[in-house]
């Protein structure tokens, strides 16, 4: 096992490393300031720093052309955003109900034509790719129904995670443009529950070097590194859920907040609301 985890490092560092030829360095850059100004209402200056991130690379992600899209619904950019839409549709996505109803009051047949593209896409797709996804998800979920960890769910994330990487290996990462939006939301779980990896030592390079390549949300890897970091007593590194950041000291913070942004995030401040629910109690809510 030791020998096969060495070689599928030293493989998949080097094919991922080949595969970087677009600039989500600045495409990461320029979303978060897209987002900052979005949160500040600023939406002229949001749609200028979301349309230019979008011309530097061939495949967003969707959670990125949804916000384009609600910033273009505030200023009425209709033709923008449904270009926006059938690119996020390439992925299999559809936004929810409610952006579709805003979209529709100038072109009511928006929706057919979002899932005539969505048809189409996954026509296109490696299908052996996407059943292997879905199964290895099926398994993950399924060893899940015992609350307690057991023997037999960490030798599953094992085999599990090592399929997945062999799969990689012969089709690619999978990203939202490999095996769709919802393929890579389970891609992900899977590698989330991979924590016999308790120093990243298999996963960590594989999934920066996705980052960089614009393969792998900055989020969903920070989310990775972090849980590991919490089950094997390290402190976290990126504070993705935020618990003990306010603790922290303001030399600490800075030390965090530069890794955010090396890998592409907005610092903690930016991206974790406060708010109290009805019954009192403080609650965090996570922002893009």
């Amino acid at each position: 096992m030791r020998f096969l985890i060495i070689i599928v490092i030293t493989f998949f560092t080097n094919f991922s490393l080949g595969q970087i030829s677009e600039p989500f360095d600045k495409y990461y850059i320029l979303i978060n300031a897209g987002n900052d100004f979005y949160d500040s209402a600023r939406y002229q200056d949001a749609f200028g720093s979301f349309s230019k991130a979008f011309r530097l690379v061939k495949n967003p992600f969707a959670k990125d052309l949804n916000r384009g899209v609600n910033i273009c619904i505030q200023l009425e950019k209709f033709d923008v955003a449904k270009s926006y839409l059938r690119k996020a549709a390439t992925y299999g996505f559809i936004p929810n109900d409610s952006v579709i109803m805003k979209i529709q009051k100038t072109d009511t047949s928006i929706l057919t034509s979002l899932n005539i593209i969505t048809e189409d896409y996954f026509k296109k797709r490696n299908t052996l790719y996407l059943q292997l996804v879905d199964s290895l998800y099926l398994i993950d979920q399924k060893t899940r129904n015992n609350l307690s960890p057991s023997l037999n769910q960490i030798n599953t994330d094992s085999t599990n995670t090592l399929s997945l990487i062999n799969a990689s290996m012969r089709y690619g990462f999978p990203s939202e443009y490999t095996v769709g939006i919802d393929g890579a939301w389970k891609a992900f779980v899977i590698f989330l529950h991979a924590d016999f990896d308790f120093k990243n030592a298999l996963l960590g390079q594989i999934l920066l070097n996705a980052v960089k390549s614009g393969q792998f949300k900055p989020i969903d890897y920070a989310q990775v590194i972090d849980r590991r970091c919490n089950f094997s007593g390290r402190p976290f590194i990126y504070y993705q859920i935020p618990f003990g950041y306010d603790e922290l000291t303001a030399q600490q913070k800075d030390t965090v907040n530069r890794n955010r942004a090396l890998i592409g995030l907005r610092i903690v401040e930016k991206v974790i609301e406060y708010k109290f629910s009805t019954n009192g109690i403080l609650t965090t809510r996570q922002k893009e």
